[in-house]
């Protein structure tokens, strides 16, 4: 179950708070005698207003600006409390006239400019407070998370393992037999077996340069090529200058081969397989396309298991979401994206 709490139980606080300070209001202000007015009243016009005020500031501060640093929230509030006081000051005597309420008057004013601007920062003391117990929760949730498909990728790994020198050996034992006519052949198997050695180095690093990221997909998709001929081309449109930025390892290589698998391979004339990458917005933008048979209703619906562990790792380690939709002519267009990172 989620430690996060619901928008409705988020509704339900917000107003337990009001109602509680609204009541403690109202007795300490109907416990002497001398008030002959209606304190009730007052005590629900003044919160109210002030609950009124704040849903725009909130949302403003915890909604919009989310992703904005605390420090340059909190600067924000220099401009919003002097803001929300001024306009319940004159909100409220606005009300009050026809209302039959007190307000003070004179000198006495200055109480209702310092204790609504003490109020504005009680109240948003709590939200940050808030928000800071939700971000804790949230990191929780999230290392939990990674833990567990840390476990599960370890677990795989072992079941999967190959003994790689055994496998190494045994490929060049198979190169040595081949003679010069069959160079094809030893450039196959040399790539087939830097793609080995690939998965073997990366097997425990939680990230890599992107550098080595695209060296891996050229050299899987030059064995694809081997296989389709003419029926796979390929398109690389990749910014250099983020090469040096770091990726999780082999996050591509599901994309890609769900790519070859239902759009290349299902297509009689194949078609072309576009790797685009660029910088937007602080981010690394990753668009891989192709020209295939294109994406049924159930493709649109339903991804493999490479593709919901890719979603997965994206989501966990970035929040960032892996979208899939149909490509221009023809095809499907993959899309996601990664802050850079140029240290780790």
């Amino acid at each position: 179950m989620s430690k996060i709490i619901s928008l409705r139980k988020r509704i339900f606080i917000g107003f337990v708070f009001y109602f509680v300070f609204g009541t403690m209001y109202w007795l300490a202000n109907s416990l002497p005698t001398e008030f002959k007015f209606n304190m009730w009243k007052e005590a629900l016009v003044d919160y109210s207003l002030k609950g009124v005020l704040t849903i725009p500031i909130w949302y403003f501060l915890f909604v919009v600006l989310k992703n904005k640093s605390l420090s340059f929230r909190l600067k924000i509030h220099l401009i919003t409390c002097p803001l929300y006081v001024f306009l319940w000051f004159h909100l409220f005597r606005f009300f009050a006239v026809p209302l039959e309420l007190f307000y003070l008057k004179g000198t006495g004013k200055v109480w209702d400019i310092y204790i609504p601007t003490l109020f504005y920062f009680l109240q948003f003391g709590f939200f940050h407070a808030y928000e800071y117990w939700q971000n804790f929760q949230l990191q929780s949730i999230k290392e939990n998370e990674l833990k567990e498909v840390a476990r599960v990728s370890a677990i795989n790994n072992y079941k999967a393992q190959l003994q790689p020198h055994f496998l190494f050996n045994t490929l060049n034992s198979i190169n040595a037999t081949l003679t010069s006519d069959n160079e094809p052949a030893r450039e196959l198997i040399a790539k087939l077996s830097d793609t080995f050695r690939y998965a073997a180095k990366i097997s425990d690093k939680d990230f890599i340069s992107l550098h080595e990221e695209i060296q891996f997909i050229k050299t899987c998709l030059e064995l694809e090529q081997a296989r389709f001929s003419d029926r796979l081309q390929l398109i690389y449109d990749i910014d250099e200058k983020l090469l040096n930025n770091f990726v999780p390892p082999m996050i591509l290589q599901p994309i890609v081969e769900n790519a070859i698998k239902h759009g290349i391979a299902k297509s009689i004339d194949g078609g072309t397989i576009t790797i685009a990458i660029k910088e937007v917005e602080n981010k690394m933008h990753f668009e891989i396309c192709d020209t295939g048979f294109g994406l049924t209703n159930a493709d649109m619906n339903s991804t493999g298991i490479g593709l919901s562990n890719t979603k997965k790792r994206l989501k966990i380690l970035y929040n960032e979401v892996l979208i899939i939709s149909e490509n221009n002519p023809k095809g499907a267009k993959v899309i996601f994206n990664i802050p850079i990172q140029k240290n780790l």
